[in-house]
């Protein structure tokens, strides 16, 4: 599963008898930091890339503080946790619970602004990539997520982009990368060998 940081989030506490956080969990189109998804690249992900998995009744979707599945703040399953899909982003609304205290900390946490930024985790299953620039203007190799099954939402407190998870899909993507090349060298030498 790939893990990727949203700064704009937008986040929100609700005011009044509303124990809600609301925002947006990531902003379709949007080009990410360089290297993201791997070292000379940039990633966007695609209007509707999660529509199917978000139609699926069986489809779980889960918000997390920090990552942490010990420390869930609601669920797609039981309704505390509404996704909306829309053209330029997917939007969410956590009803928290008050008689947990990692969720008092968590509306807390948000209303006060130490924690004013998503992260979502997803599997893609179809993407492109095409030449591009960053968002300095320098050319890269941009890789859009065009359909994927999203399978977290996080609230964290700044982006990561150098964690585990974004090392180790960089890992995979070069050994794939690498993979394609041994084949398209045996597909060539056996071309030209001479018996």
């Amino acid at each position: 599963m790939d893990r990727r940081d949203f700064i704009n989030a937008e986040l929100r506490a609700s005011t009044g008898d509303e124990f809600v956080i609301e925002g947006k969990a990531l902003s379709y189109n949007s080009t990410s930091v360089r290297g993201v998804p791997a070292t000379g690249m940039c990633e966007r992900i695609a209007p509707g890339c999660f529509r199917t998995s978000l139609a699926d009744p069986k489809h779980e979707v889960f918000a997390y503080l920090m990552h942490d599945p010990r420390q869930v703040l609601a669920r797609t399953g039981n309704g505390s946790l509404v996704l909306k899909d829309g053209t330029d982003a997917l939007r969410f609304r956590m009803q928290l619970d008050r008689n947990i205290q990692a969720h008092r900390d968590a509306f807390a946490a948000v209303k006060s602004g130490l924690l004013n930024e998503m992260s979502f985790g997803f599997v893609a299953d179809k993407d492109e990539y095409s030449d591009g620039v960053d968002t300095d203007g320098n050319r890269c190799k941009i890789r859009t997520v065009k359909s994927g099954r999203i399978a977290e939402i996080s609230l964290v407190h700044h982006p990561a982009y150098g964690n585990e998870a974004t090392e180790a899909q960089a890992r995979a993507l070069v050994e794939h990368e690498l993979e394609e090349q041994y084949a398209d060298l045996v597909e060539r030498y056996q071309k030209i060998r001479i018996f």
